[in-house]
């Protein structure tokens, strides 16, 4: 992963980091760049700890499926969805973080692009439902 974001994912981080709610950056590759503190305790682990992580390491770490348990298709998600449309998406899912435990969680994710229409990546912002 570059070791030089774009201003836009810098500033973007900056922010999540003062918010209150559990936010998600990714660059337009997927690469989880950044959560922040509130993140922290819906996906079970610190980000220091995990840190940066390429794409296709995220599925080690956290696990994905349908609020009725059944498998959710990569595609389905809310993250990916703004990733590959370019367009914001909404849909409930449950998550099973690092700590094994697993929340039902509802995801708003935005597609981040830049000036000249240069795609950046995404952000997602998340929250446990009630249960």
């Amino acid at each position: 992963m570059a070791s030089q974001h774009p201003i836009e994912i810098i500033l973007a981080r900056q922010w999540a980091s003062t918010m209150s709610h559990p936010i998600w950056i990714t660059d337009d590759a997927g690469n989880l760049l950044f959560y922040n503190v509130a993140a922290e305790a819906v996906l079970g682990v610190r980000f220091d700890e995990a840190g940066e992580m390429p794409a296709e390491q995220l599925d080690e770490l956290f696990e994905t499926e349908s609020l009725d348990g059944a498998p959710m298709p990569a595609e389905e998600l809310p993250l990916l969805k703004a990733l590959t449309k370019w367009t914001p998406a909404h849909g409930p899912l449950r998550i099973r973080g690092h700590d094994r435990i697993w929340r039902n969680i509802e995801v708003t994710a935005i597609p981040l692009i830049g000036e000249g229409e240069r795609r950046l990546g995404a952000l997602a912002m998340f929250w446990e439902l009630d249960s």
